[in-house]
């Protein structure tokens, strides 16, 4: 293929291109943004999740997240079958087991 036909194709392709868009328009969505509830200040909601084979890695991170976490800040746990909520209440101890409710 030589190098002409190579330049017409791509000229070619990039004006049918500009004539569909020119035809069409340019895309509108009825759809209004809405501000996340941290853009209108504090976080009111947490979902957090817990497997416990990755226990010893994300406990001490939860640890000191809810540490300093807001308390009126409503924490939603997704956590599998009751022993794995007993073994997550245990391991984060009793300054932050209380946040622990099943969703």
């Amino acid at each position: 293929m030589n190098l002409r036909a190579v330049a017409i194709g791509i000229a070619g392709g990039l004006l049918i291109g500009a004539a569909v868009i020119a035809l069409r328009g340019p895309l509108h969505s009825n759809i209004e943004p809405v501000p996340l509830a941290e853009d209108r200040g504090q976080i009111t909601r947490v979902v957090m999740q817990y497997q416990p084979n990755a226990g010893p890695l994300v406990i001490p991170i939860y640890q000191q997240f809810l540490a300093v976490l807001n308390k009126d800040v409503d924490i939603v746990w997704v956590v599998g079958q009751q022993p794995d909520i007993d073994d997550l209440k245990t391991r984060l101890g009793a300054g932050c087991a209380q946040t622990l409710r099943r969703a």
